[in-house]
């Protein structure tokens, strides 16, 4: 955070909070969340489908309990990065919009198309930058 307010001379105050992201009794309120949580297990190799929708599970009772918290302390915004889960068939997703409509947010307008595509091309976990506003 000290480099991104240096690089871009930002004025901005930031506080960094460590904790549980789904118990956020230590916050009042924030004006706006950035966050990049835990987006499961590291592979060494490409999981099973069975294994990367228990991981893709797991992962969306998280973010859940994440953005249930969030939508009682973020006033304006959220930047978020979600993970995806190569397996040796398909990409498995959380249902990430789903917890948005359920929690009051939507991605911001933009001229960037979201979600933002953050990937290596041999990685098992993909990421993907989502920028949100409160409904």
């Amino acid at each position: 955070m000290k480099w991104v307010k240096k690089q871009f001379q930002l004025q901005s105050k930031f506080t960094l909070i460590p904790g549980d992201a789904k118990n956020l009794e230590k916050i009042e309120s924030v004006e706006c969340c950035v966050s990049e949580p835990y987006l499961g297990p590291y592979f060494k190799k490409l999981p099973s489908s069975s294994k990367g929708k228990r991981v893709i599970r797991s992962l969306a009772s998280l973010y859940d309990g994440l953005f249930r918290e969030l939508s009682r302390k973020v006033e304006k915004r959220v930047v978020i990065i979600i993970p995806g889960i190569r397996t040796f068939n398909k990409i498995l997703d959380v249902d990430f919009k789903t917890i948005l409509d359920k929690y009051g947010f939507k991605p911001v307008r933009s001229n960037v198309e979201l979600p933002i595509a953050y990937n290596n091309p041999r990685a098992k976990v993909l990421r993907e930058i989502w920028v949100l506003e409160r409904v």
